[in-house]
């Protein structure tokens, strides 16, 4: 995962590699995914997974532009442990 001038980009493992792209401008959240869904310009999985990547770790860089972070590989049970490990609502 890299993050330059307020856009992160990350290869993420699932089925196949797809290349996630997020940034947020002056409070206008774009994001891109090679996946079919992505196609459609849905917010997907893959571009859930990569922000929560972010949140969790790669947001540590945030403050320095044009900073390489650490290689951070993805993978769907990645998530789907994350998402196993939220408290769920009552």
């Amino acid at each position: 995962m890299t993050e330059y001038n307020g856009m992160i980009t990350a290869k993420v493992e699932g089925t196949h590699t797809y290349t996630v792209k997020l940034q947020l401008n002056n409070g206008e959240a774009k994001h891109s995914c090679t996946c079919p869904m992505g196609d459609e310009d849905i917010f997907c999985k893959h571009c859930v997974a990569v922000g929560l990547a972010w949140i969790e770790g790669g947001s540590k860089d945030k403050g320095e532009k044009g900073r390489k972070a650490a290689k951070v590989e993805i993978t769907i049970k990645d998530v789907k442990g994350y998402l196993e490990a939220l408290e769920q609502p009552r």
